[in-house]
């Protein structure tokens, strides 16, 4: 029998999916206890309370002193006590940094002393690094914003008082050839000897490849991309910065372009490094801006060149920042701050109106590619808390305030959660949770709710991308910065002048009266200035600084204080018209005309905007976006983890178009691809899933398999003593399902690479190892594209079968024992009749 040839008719491809843009916090949580690594924080909630609890100024929004402020303070000694600082600043959002600016070592400001002793010298950092982030919803509709991080830590702090902490990965780097490397080209054609002078470092067209020439000891080299293979580190040249080439062979020659994207060993050979990184003068004390370097192919944030940036990134580690006014030394600290441009009113006014018009639609969700669960509770100011699930009970208490909560957050154990077993007065079954509130005296509250359709007041599911709670304020603000209307209100108040409504809402800047009302809806405005300097802390007995969560969904228009220097000079002038000169007020003003940096980087960077920018909360952004975006969370001994190297699975599982496109690729039948797919994870399919593989509440993540001989064998046996449960030159003891994934992570805290390459994925079983034969550059991403989806899943396999004819030919001839062979190995234990098996069980012929 014959089948008659289908006319392919081509079809318009369907627009790419959204693109998730990932987020983290900005610091990691110190370790608990030796044996516990540092861990992500999840919860917003918490960093509101560590902040009210150790830092005194710094807040967002306003200072303690009553001046304007646009990011939010981290000190070594108060949030970093509770802060993994070796860990460093980690960036937001995914992004692409733009500029950057790194002291050799601190300037220093100097104050005569009285009594004639030596000066008071008050070192401060003027480091900093600028990330941009694009964001796009719904399709169409994008948002570019910026993330900045200031006051980071010198090269020279590094080298006296931290050498064991990680520089920054954007910083220019050189590397010199040192005398350890003793590679020689070889002997000629013609057999001649090579000049026993002509000794230096290979540079190979891959990590160990065919060697395209030798750099000379004492040779520096730029180098971008670093890899590790087989627990070696390679780099990646990028520029010779002058240097000429050995040829690999005596008599020949090497043109110096041939090692521009050469690799070179970064090890250790003869007895000491053959490479020693070292960072070039002109790194230091200048604004950089590098949107000129190219980003990786295909990047969505790289449209504008620059270096590209994860979410969770290294950017640095707090630098120094010491007082003039109070003489404190030994300051160490990092302001971190958001800013965007005038597109922000539009793109969330977007957003809504999508939200409003396509949410309960879950193909609307589809054809954006994203997922169709909302990601937050919000529960209203009013509503009363049941003293349990579905009754109010006796006395049940008001929240005076508004509670935002990412689900994600939310404890999931019986206390905290309940799942009705049947449908209420709507029809419908929800759950009801635990949370946590204030009534009007501030007094803290607790009590449940039920997420929608609830009784006791206003409780909703809601998007990430509607900005709940977000809100834009305009309005005229003090040139110089302060929150009042003018500078000699802010004087008046300053130096407590006994002057009629100092400090009063009527002496407000109209900014800043409009930011009053929204996180004091009820005062009075009797010490309205009072109030706004204490928005980072906490009342006495509420438990948690409400105020300080409010704040950060208010988005107001100021000038950055990082431009216009001229600024801090007007005010300094009106302190002194009261005061007189002081010593501390001059260096003030030569520190600012070395912090600031604006104008240099709009002057270099198209499209940056003016100095009139609107500012954005770090913390409640990560809160917002960071639990519905990019990255899974699973438990592993009892703490979530935020898996950083996955990608949340979008939900959509595989149609029978797309098998069949696949198997027209392959050239073999549907049946034929179904049955390698069951055969390698069969009732488990493509995903691990709560309450079966993972703990309740946790979010899907690809099936895995983690093979501690191939972690033995791409660590050379490093770990084998310490770690031998997943370290091992011996293949099995591969335990439960369930334990797959602490396996992994344990590994992942030793060697990142070479844990990702250790374990298998997803439906198809694909050796991280085999990352380039799926088509991918390297193993991070061939690991996150199969854990977005099952269609990911599916091309990778389409690919990797396409890679090896022998393969391709098994499988489109159905030869089960040679396809099993060469996929899972000679011993490859009866995979052969189980494929055959289920091949004929799916309607195989």
């Amino acid at each position: 029998m014959t089948r008659k040839s289908v006319p392919h008719n081509p079809q318009t491809p369907p627009p790419p999916s959204l693109r998730q843009l990932a987020f983290a916090f900005p610091f990691l949580r110190k370790a608990q206890g030796n044996a516990r690594p540092s861990a992500q924080f999840t919860d917003e909630h918490d960093i509101y309370r560590l902040l009210a609890a150790s830092e005194p100024s710094g807040a967002y929004l306003v200072s303690r002193k009553g001046m304007w402020h646009g990011g939010v303070h981290i000190t070594e000694a108060g949030a970093g006590q509770a802060l993994d600082l070796d860990a460093g600043l980690r960036c937001i959002a995914d992004g692409v940094l733009i500029a950057y600016r790194a002291n050799k070592d601190y300037p220093v400001s100097e104050l005569a002393m009285e009594g004639g002793n030596a000066p008071f010298q008050a070192p401060y950092s003027t480091g900093f690094a600028l990330v941009r982030h694009e964001m796009e919803f719904p399709r169409g509709s994008k948002l570019t914003f910026y993330s900045l991080y200031m006051h980071l830590m010198s090269n020279a702090d590094y080298d006296s008082h931290f050498p064991k902490r990680q520089k920054p990965a954007y910083w220019s780097r050189q590397w010199r050839v040192t005398q350890y490397a003793q590679d020689k080209p070889l002997r000629g054609r013609a057999g001649q000897l090579a000049d026993p002078a002509q000794v230096g470092l290979h540079v190979r067209k891959t990590p160990n490849g065919s060697v395209l020439g030798i750099l000379p000891q004492g040779a520096s080299v730029s180098i971008g991309k670093t890899e590790t293979l087989q627990g070696a580190a390679w780099g990646q040249v990028t520029d010779l910065n002058g240097t000429t080439l050995y040829p690999p062979e005596a008599g020949g020659y090497v043109a110096p372009s041939v090692a521009i994207n050469g690799w070179i060993y970064l090890g250790t050979q003869n007895g000491g490094p053959v490479a020693e990184e070292r960072i070039p003068e002109s790194n230091f004390d200048r604004v950089i801006v590098i949107t000129h370097q190219t980003c990786s192919s295909g990047d969505p944030q790289g449209t504008r060149g620059g270096v590209p940036i994860k979410a969770g990134d290294l950017i640095g580690h707090l630098g120094r920042y010491d007082s003039l006014n109070e003489c404190t030394s030994g300051t160490r600290m990092a302001h971190i701050e958001v800013f965007c441009g005038e597109g922000i009113r539009q793109f969330i006014e977007a957003g809504r109106a999508w939200i409003k018009t396509n949410c309960a639609n879950p193909k609307q969700w589809s054809q954006l590619g994203l997922p169709a669960d909302p990601t937050i509770l919000r529960v209203e100011r009013g509503t009363t808390l049941y003293r349990d699930h579905g009754q109010p009970g006796r006395d049940p208490k008001q929240t005076d305030v508004i509670q935002v909560c990412a689900f994600a957050t939310l404890p999931q154990d019986a206390d905290h959660l309940f799942i009705e077993k049947d449908p209420g007065a709507d029809r419908d079954k929800w759950r009801w949770w635990k949370v946590d509130a204030t009534d009007v005296q501030r007094n803290p509250i607790s009590g449940w709710v039920r997420e929608q359709s609830f009784a006791g007041g206003r409780v909703t599911r809601e998007f990430s991308q509607s900005w709940i709670d977000f809100g834009c304020h305009d309005g005229e603000h003090d040139p110089t910065h302060t929150i009042f209307a003018t500078t000699g209100d802010y004087v008046d108040y300053a130096l407590g002048s006994d002057v009629p409504g100092a400090g009063s809402l009527g002496k407000l800047s109209p900014l800043m009266s409009s930011l009053y009302r929204a996180l004091y809806p009820t005062g009075d405005g009797v010490h309205a200035a009072d109030d706004l300097c204490s928005v980072g802390r906490s009342p006495q007995n509420s438990g948690f600084p409400w105020v300080a969560f409010r704040a950060s969904r208010l988005i107001p228009k100021h000038e950055s204080e990082w431009a216009n220097p001229a600024k801090w000079q007007a005010l300094i002038s009106a302190i002194e018209q009261r005061t007189g000169p002081k010593p501390e007020h001059e260096e003030e003003k030569k520190r600012i005309a070395k912090l600031v940096w604006w104008d240099e980087v709009a002057a270099r960077v198209p499209g940056f905007p003016g100095s009139d920018v609107y500012h954005i909360n770090p913390i409640g952004l990560v809160g917002n976006f960071g639990q519905g975006s990019a990255h899974p969370f699973i438990t592993i001994h009892g703490q979530r983890i935020e898996l950083q190297f996955l990608l949340k699975s979008n939900g959509q599982p595989l149609n029978e178009k797309a098998y069949a496109d696949a198997a027209t690729e392959l050239g073999c039948e549907v049946q034929a691809i179904k049955a390698v797919a069951k055969t390698e994870t069969g009732s488990l399919g493509p995903y691990f899933k709560p309450d079966q593989e993972l703990a309740s509440g946790d979010d899907l993540v690809p099936t895995i398999l983690f093979e501690r001989h191939l972690f033995h064998r791409a660590t050379h046996g490093k770990y084998d003593q310490s770690h031998p449960h997943i370290s091992n030159p011996l293949q099995g003891d591969y335990g439960r399902k369930t334990v797959q994934y602490e396996k992994l992570m344990e590994a992942y805290a030793l060697d990142s690479n070479a844990a990702l390459l250790s374990s298998s994925w997803g439906r198809f079983q694909i050796l991280g190892s085999n990352f380039k034969a799926t088509g991918f550059h390297n193993v991070q991403d061939y690991v996150a594209s199969v854990s977005e989806s099952e269609l990911n899943q599916l091309r990778a396999f389409v690919s990797f079968i396409r890679a090896d004819p022998v393969l391709k030919k098994a499988l489109s001839s159905k030869d089960w024992h040679g396809f099993a062979v060469r996929y899972n190995g000679p011993a490859q234990e009866g995979y052969d009749e189980a494929i055959a098996r289920n091949y004929r069980e799916l309607g195989g012929r």
